[in-house]
Formats: structure tokens, C-alpha cells, sequence
């Protein structure tokens, strides 16, 4: 059988990525999606993917980090959703070509509880009847 030419370029290989699921970019006790999510924008936040290139089948990536399918599709979902990759039907999930720059780590806000003022309708106080004692 003759092969007929194509004008589109064969994809790059789709090799095994390696994944750092325990550092300190990962939240521990996180559920398997959202961890997964972390080392993927680290990821490619940090180089080592570089845009355009694909990012392995999610049945691949499961089979390689033990996770649920459903993880790795949730994780890809999320990926493009925050622009950090885009999805085309038939061809994969390949790193966003413009990468948004990533917001630092928000800092937890400051709660501030004041304690109830001492007084007759004080909230969240009891006080004693005096006389009853």
C-alpha cells in the first residue's frame, strides 16, 4: 500500500513525564486530581514542559502515576481551564503556547476575632446569675 503524503508535521513524541507528586509545590493530603494538577503546572510553570508540546494521553499518565483516569482528566481539565493548556479533539492536551503568569501563592488572610465585650447582651457569654447562687 502506498503512503499518501500529508502537509502536517507528525506530533513529537508523547514520552513519560516526571512527575514530582511530593514536593513542597504539592499539597499534601490533597485529593489525587489536585495534586496531580500541582506537579503538572509546576511543571510547566518551571520549563521543563515547554509550550506547545504534548502532554501524555490521560490512560499514560494514569497507568504512570497510579492514579484514576478520572484524576488525570479532572487534573487536564483544570490545566485548561487556567490557561495553562489547551485541548484539541483527535490530536491531545498540549501546553498553552502562552503561559499565564501564575499568581503567587496567595498568603492566607489574617483572621481577627475579637473576644465579645463583657456586658449585659453580650454575645457569646454566659454569665451566672448572681442572685440565684
Amino acid at each position: 500500500m502506498q503512503k499518501i503524503p500529508t502537509n502536517s508535521l507528525p506530533s513529537p513524541a508523547k514520552t513519560e513525564l516526571s512527575l514530582d507528586l511530593a514536593g513542597p509545590h504539592v499539597t499534601a493530603g490533597a485529593s489525587a486530581a489536585h495534586r496531580l494538577y500541582q506537579a503538572l503546572c509546576e511543571m510547566i510553570v518551571s520549563g521543563l514542559v515547554k509550550p506547545g508540546e504534548p502532554l501524555p494521553p490521560s490512560r499514560t499518565l494514569a497507568k504512570q502515576t497510579g492514579f484514576r483516569r478520572n484524576a488525570v482528566v479532572t487534573a487536564y481539565e483544570r490545566l485548561i481551564a487556567d490557561g495553562f493548556a489547551e485541548a484539541t479533539v483527535g490530536s491531545g492536551t498540549f501546553v498553552a503556547a502562552r503561559i499565564p503568569a501564575r499568581a503567587a501563592e496567595p498568603n492566607k488572610p489574617k483572621i481577627i476575632v475579637e473576644t465579645p465585650g463583657q456586658g449585659a447582651f453580650a454575645l457569646g457569654c454566659t454569665h451566672v446569675d448572681e442572685r440565684a447562687v
